[in-house]
């Protein structure tokens, strides 16, 4: 069983913190915790431990899986356990992996590893079958940790010697050394450091021989590891003269792990302090600082499609189309058969000539039959269209009755009742419009809510709510698996399925939509009648609702601007007649990615055609509960690394819930790796813990839950405030927007 198994629903689109996740990126993350899973799986067999670092880590204790607008996976490795997978865990790694590193490539000039699948694009069908579709080289970085003399002096040598070696090796890879001056800082080095380098070699293998002469330099406590009290990245970190990035060695000692998308990532056994010494306050949110563009398979792409020449499959506008688009997409405005409404004035039509007939007083009696047939022919239509007790039915029972008085009497009153009545109809008939929502998954209908609620409650308008499928995508882009959740749309909900609705017939005024994609999205499609291009056919107006929401960002945001091109720059955008977007900004950055995208001469359209709706508060500003409920949580390696104190805090923490009245109920949550992890690793302190736990249990209005059982989301909806310390459960209560308070130990 491999450490990650993702499910199709992993890859769709997602909205994160506000980030929108494409499905391309859930690919590329796919991929790489495949690759994750056959290092791991090489590791597991030598015994080798590793612990995911950077922004992986910060993703894994914070986010309790990827960081969302992070595009890579990185990993460490202390020295020794590196170099023994360096040794022997390459041979085991399977068919098409390959490892950079400083001897395995001359041109590889960084200091940590790459793990990779591939080493080019690959479009071979076992791969991508076996690489969820995901045709980029993709690979999982690999840093290394290295053990610190205890004797800060030795240490002082031994860095400043690696500095040495580098700026040399720097100098050569950027041609600054040659000739005479390179001979000079060689034979410094042979004198120095005993480096000894053969007259005549090439630059570059100088360079890749000193990399490797500095990375022996790093390792050069390794053998003396059991008396190391510190460690550190050494490059860069280790050539800084200050102690960023130097932690204590126990930290690293042993592996736990913790919670990471669908599986559990290995981390250090004291992660939290580990965590926060990588990233000091880290539990605030930075959306940048990635060493490299993102994502990085983006140049792949454009180099690819530079290379073959070919534009690669995507989403293209005919702009010359845009202005005129219902009579060139395909299919024009002509209804696709005879509609509903065809029927219905086309017999409206007849009456109406017979109504003037009536006005002669002449063959009333014969003309009232006609008149009574149709209305009979009219409403039983309606009721097969509409639904049985539609409304304007009874309208037309009324007219009938009033039609067979007139006959009787014949006079003008009862002539001016039926023309009232007929008009009455006629009138609601004509006036009365057909509203059709189609949502594709339950959980996004509240996108639609809004507009919902103002077409319900107008008498005039006909509101159907028509569930759509949607189908997965396989690694060949081929549909299977079609999804239809009819049943999770809120219970009071009315709505029908779509095989009982038919669009030619109905031939809706307005057409809600939320799903932009068509047939563009990676991961998933609906049916292709509900493609925004066809409904033109169907309707005199599109509307499309996007069924997320972002926090609101400019184009100056870099990875929120680039993603969307992956739902801005889609047919369901540009076939509409109008577009509901949520903000001002919002909309600025749609036309300004349109405009890009079709041409800077479209601007008109994109302003006029994107809306901005009314103002929504953001999740977690709504109703507060109704229970006022103060969450209190320890991570678990807090509780580890401060041991009786963290029994103190959480005895104090009881005792101050105990003295307040703010609020009616504290839920104590304990760390699923209390159980796991502290009651081998300390049992004592494990006693007394659990102890502390079993007296705060017995106060009135406080209860204790284990993690591992709990629904956190659900937890964080029911909860007022946090309290407790950082971490991914801190976290969610800041994107909930509720108060959090974070303790200190120091």
């Amino acid at each position: 069983m491999s450490r990650f198994e993702p499910t199709d629903s992993f890859f769709e689109d997602e909205i994160r913190e506000g980030f929108y996740i494409p499905a391309v990126m859930k690919k590329a993350w796919g991929a790489q915790l495949r690759v994750l899973n056959e290092i791991d799986r090489v590791c597991v067999e030598l015994g080798i431990k590793y612990f995911a670092t950077w922004g992986t880590f910060l993703g894994a204790v914070r986010h309790g899986g990827y960081v969302p607008w992070d595009d890579d996976l990185d990993i460490c490795m202390l020295r020794d356990d590196y170099d023994h997978f360096l040794e022997e865990g390459i041979p085991l790694l399977s068919e098409g992996y390959t490892v950079y590193n400083h001897k395995s490539r001359a041109d590889h000039l960084m200091f940590v590893a790459n793990v990779v699948a591939r080493e080019n694009i690959c479009f071979e069908e076992e791969y991508l079958k076996e690489f969820h579709g995901f045709p980029y080289i993709v690979g999982v970085d690999v840093f290394q940790l290295d053990y610190m003399s205890p004797d800060p002096k030795e240490h002082q040598l031994f860095r400043l010697r690696s500095m040495l070696v580098q700026k040399v090796a720097g100098d050569i890879f950027q041609g600054k050394l040659e000739g005479k001056d390179l001979r000079n800082q060689l034979k410094q080095l042979e004198e120095t450091i005993g480096i000894r380098l053969p007259d005549g070699m090439d630059p570059n293998e100088v360079r890749r021989i000193l990399d490797i002469k500095t990375v022996e330099l790093f390792s050069y406590y390794v053998g003396k590891k059991e008396r190391a009290e510190k460690i550190v990245q050494m490059m860069p970190c280790g050539f800084w003269d200050d102690d960023f990035y130097i932690l204590p060695a126990k930290y690293y000692r042993k592996q736990t792990e913790i919670p990471f998308e669908m599986g559990k990532m290995p981390v250090p056994l004291y992660y939290e302090p580990a965590v926060r010494k990588h990233y000091r306050e880290y539990m605030k949110v930075y959306k940048g600082g990635a060493a490299h563009s993102y994502p990085y398979f983006e140049a792949m792409r454009e180099e690819m499609q530079a290379l073959s020449g070919n534009e690669l499959p995507e989403y293209h506008v005919n702009v010359e189309a845009l202005p005129e688009r219902r009579t060139v997409l395909g299919s024009d405005t002509a209804h696709p058969g005879e509609s509903y409404r065809d029927v219905v004035n086309e017999c409206l039509g007849e009456m109406e000539s017979l109504q003037a007939e009536l006005k002669s007083l002449v063959n009333t009696i014969g003309i009232c039959a006609e008149l009574q047939q149709l209305a009979v022919d009219l409403g039983t239509y309606m009721e097969a269209v509409k639904g049985e007790g539609y409304d304007i039915v009874g309208i037309l029972e009324k007219y009938c009755e009033a039609l067979y008085g007139f006959s009787q009497e014949n006079t003008t009153e009862a002539l001016s009742a039926v023309n009232g009545l007929f008009h009455e109809a006629s009138e609601k008939i004509r006036v009365r419009k057909e509203i059709l929502f189609l949502p594709f998954k339950g959980k996004y209908w509240k996108a639609f809510e809004t507009e919902y609620k103002k077409w319900a409650t107008d008498l005039n308008a006909d509101v159907y709510v028509v569930p759509i499928p949607y189908y997965y995508k396989d690694y060949l882009g081929q549909l299977y698996d079609m999804q239809y959740d009819f049943s999770e749309y809120p219970a009071d909900l009315p709505r029908i399925h779509y095989d009982e609705y038919d669009l030619a017939l109905h031939h809706p005024d307005r057409i809600y939509i939320q799903n932009p994609y068509d047939q563009w999205n990676e991961i998933t499609s609906v049916p292709p009648a509900y493609f925004s291009d066809k409904l033109l056919a169907y309707t005199e107006r599109l509307i499309y609702i996007p069924w997320f929401r972002t926090y609101d960002f400019t184009r100056e945001d870099g990875p929120q601007y680039f993603n969307m091109k992956y739902y801005c720059n889609m047919p369901g955008v540009i076939n509409a007649d109008e577009v509901i977007l949520q903000s001002r900004m919002i909309k600025d950055a749609y036309i300004e990615k349109l405009c890009e995208f079709v041409g800077e001469e479209t601007r008109e359209i994109w302003e006029k055609k994107l809306m901005v709706a009314d103002p929504e508060p953001r999740s977690g500003a709504g109703k507060e509960p109704d229970e006022k409920i103060l969450l209190y949580y320890q991570d678990f390696s807090d509780v580890l690394l401060y041991a009786e104190q963290s029994v103190e805090k959480l005895q104090a923490a009881v005792e101050r819930f105990k003295g307040q009245k703010e609020y009616e109920k504290m839920i104590i949550l304990k760390s699923a790796l209390i159980d796991e992890e502290l009651k081998k690793l300390e049992p004592e302190l494990y006693e007394h813990y659990t102890e502390a736990l079993a007296a705060a249990a017995s106060v009135g209005a406080v209860e204790v839950r284990n993690e591992s059982t709990t629904n956190l989301a659900a937890l964080v909806e029911a909860c007022s405030a946090f309290c407790g310390d950082a971490g991914r459960i801190a976290h969610m209560f800041n994107v909930a927007g509720k108060p959090v308070e974070i303790q200190e130990y120091e």
